[in-house]
């Protein structure tokens, strides 16, 4: 038995802490470069006459991505 009796859930639980957070840091790179293809790809398609871009709800929902995107960077850079 390695530890004591009843201590193995604190354990694990220290031993995980160190690969959430990577699996965070590398979610938060996988969500960034999407969000970048997302801002290129606005900016290359048209619609009706005119770029995605300058389209009101696009920008906002590009607007709601950013904040968000944020906000999960400044968690994980909280938690680390």
């Amino acid at each position: 038995m390695l530890g004591e009796r009843g201590a193995a859930f604190a354990i694990a639980q220290t031993r995980l802490g160190g690969g959430r957070l990577h699996h965070a840091m590398r979610t938060l790179a996988q969500a960034t470069r999407a969000f970048e293809m997302t801002c290129e790809r606005v900016l290359s398609r048209t619609t009706k006459g005119e770029l995605l871009a300058e389209k009101q709800m696009v920008q906002e929902k590009i607007a709601d991505a950013w904040v968000q995107l944020r906000q999960f960077r400044l968690l994980v850079l909280e938690t680390a």
